[in-house]
Formats: structure tokens, sequence, C-alpha cells
């Protein structure tokens, strides 16, 4: 092949070359306000012209049978052999938009990567970032400052398990679903193929059927509840001193949890106006108490209370009960009419 040497040509026209073109040394500028660029190996410059579509550069190469390996673009960052430290590479720079005066764009896209796919193609990656090793301080295969819109799934791991439009999933093998809450390990959700777990171990519950597992949830919240709803005779006339009412107590075995007793007390009196003290009690010793006046100013009228009291006993079995103090002579009666109740519930601490 024979190759001429052309010194400084000017042309007012345009050129067409059959063959290459070879630059031994210098640069290339189309359309510059200056001949070249001394820093730019290539430059282009300049005000283009056409109706539907303009290309800064285009690049549309056919591929023969050849090959097995194919880029439309190769882009490489490489430093000459000296001592120094280049303090950014940036192997594509995408600068920000300029618009010229009263100009104006609808959308404008910094990458735009259309459909891969198609027939006769196996595999069809829009963006394929393979991972990032060996820098000494940060390894990141994709930087995102701003915020992210997937119209997509998102699929962590090797495995995209089923999932659907608008899906989250990380796969880590035998935990699948693992979630990080937080930017710290310690704080994560993720499931087995059978449970769910929080944290390593703090909730676990069983859904099926669309529902969540009651009981799960029963077992790290309410360790226990008693109840206890009775209309018994009783009567007692004993005055100024607290009175345990035998057939309104329950028997309940204490987990060292927040235990909740609420009773209510239906009840008149043979004397109008008669003075009591209503309690809660816990193993025979009263704990909180209310003033009730009954009857009003008609001997024997019905009278309700209803009043709460909580508190962390010991482990272990304790009686909770309605007590009472008499402060006016004459007759308690419960009422056979309705139901006198002591509620137990103990919660988790």
């Amino acid at each position: 092949m024979t190759m001429e040497l052309v010194r400084s040509p000017q042309l007012a026209s345009g050129l067409m070359l059959t063959g290459g073109v070879y630059v031994p040394s210098g640069n290339f500028a189309v359309g510059a306000t200056q001949t070249f660029q001394p820093n730019m190996g290539i430059l282009f410059q300049g005000t283009l012209s056409g109706s539907n579509y303009q290309y800064g550069i285009l690049s549309i190469p056919t591929y023969s049978s050849a090959t097995a390996n194919a880029y439309a673009m190769f882009s490489r960052t490489t430093t000459a052999a000296a001592s120094f430290t280049l303090a950014n590479s940036y192997t594509l720079w995408i600068d920000s938009v300029a618009l010229g005066a009263g100009s104006a764009i609808t959308n404008q896209y910094g990458v735009y990567v259309n459909n891969q796919g198609g027939s006769g193609v196996a595999n069809a990656y829009g963006i394929y970032v393979v991972a990032q090793t060996g820098a000494t301080t940060t390894n990141v295969s994709i930087y995102n400052g701003g915020s992210q819109w997937n119209v997509g799934y998102i699929c962590a791991g090797a495995t995209n398990v089923g999932m659907s439009l608008g899906d989250i999933m990380a796969n880590r093998g035998s935990s699948q679903g693992c979630y990080y809450f937080g930017g710290i390990t310690t704080k994560y959700l993720f499931y087995d193929g059978t449970n769910f777990t929080l944290a390593g171990g703090q909730l676990t519950f069983q859904p099926a059927a669309n529902q969540i597992n009651t009981a799960a949830i029963q077992a790290n919240a309410i360790t226990g509840t008693g109840y206890f709803a009775y209309a018994p005779s009783y009567t007692n006339t004993t005055v100024n001193t607290w009175i345990v009412i035998a057939p309104l107590n329950s028997v309940y075995t204490c987990n060292g949890g927040v235990v909740i007793v609420t009773i209510t007390l239906n009840f008149y009196h043979s004397v109008a106006n008669a003075l009591h003290y209503v309690a809660v009690a816990m193993d025979g010793n009263p704990q909180v108490y209310e003033i009730v006046n009954s009857g009003g100013t008609v001997a024997n009228n019905y009278t309700s209370v209803t009043m709460q009291w909580q508190s962390t006993p010991s482990a272990g079995n304790h009686t909770f009960s309605v007590a009472i103090y008499m402060g006016t002579t004459g007759t308690f009666t419960l009422s056979t009419g309705s139901h006198s109740i002591v509620s137990i519930v103990e919660i988790k601490r």
C-alpha cells in the first residue's frame, strides 16, 4: 500500500477519500475556531443542519462474520509512563445542556438506551456493569447522587424468583429477601422459606391464607389472660374493715410481666346513701380503691362500679379479687341479676 504525505492542505469544498486516513501526529478538528486544539485528539465544534435528525458523531458499523467481539464505540483512559497522579479521570463525560437564547428542550436525556433485545439476541442488557474491585478506597459499580425511578422490579442477588412490576428483592441464598434498614446489618428482615425473622429472631410469624398468625404475636405480646364473671348470692354486714368478697376472686399464674386487672361490681345496700370503699385486691390486700356512695336517697337501690389497676407482680401464683370496706351499718348484697367481673391481662415487658 502506498501512502501519500500531505502537509497543511486547504480545501474550499468537501473532501472524499476512497482509502483510509492516517494522521501520524497532531490533532483533528472540525468546525473549530482554530485549525486544531492541542489538548484535544478530535474536536467537533460547529452548527449542523437538517430537519429531523442531526448527529454530532454517528457510528453505525457493520461487522463481518470473522469477528467474535464488536464495539460500535470503544473508550479507554491511558496515562503516560511518568510519576504523577491524575486528579480526575472521566472515560466518558456527559456535560450539562447549553441552551442558546430563545431555545428550549422538551425532553433531555443524558443517556438513552434503546431496546437491546430482539429476534436472534440471547441476552440483552441495557447497561451492564461488572463488579468494581482493586481500588484502594472505594469500589462502587453505580453511584447515584439523586433519586431513582424504576418502572419494573429491582432484584439484588444472583436469582430472580418470580418477580413482578414494583417488587423489590434481595437474594442471599438460603435467606431469601434480606432487607437492611438504616444502613446497619444488625437490623434486617429475612424469609427462610417458612418464617420471617427480624434482627436475628426478635419477631417471627408465619403467614397463612393471607392472615397473620395471631398466636405467634400473642406469644410475644400478651403472655396470659384470666377472666371471671359470676352473679353469686352474697351479703356482708361487717363494717370498718376490709373484706374480700370470696366468690369474686381468681388465681392467676404470673410470668413477670405487666398485669392489668379490671373489676366490675354490681350491688345494693339496705341503707340509703351508704358509704363503701371498693378495691382491687391481690393476695387479700387492697391495691387501689374508689369511694362509692350507694343508693342515693333510696334504700336497696342498684349501684355499679368499674375500676382498673396495673402492676408487675413477681412470677408465680397470685389471687386477684374484689374487696369492700363498709363505712355504714347495714347489709351489703351482690346483685344476682347482673354479673360482676374480674378480668386479668398480662403483657410482655
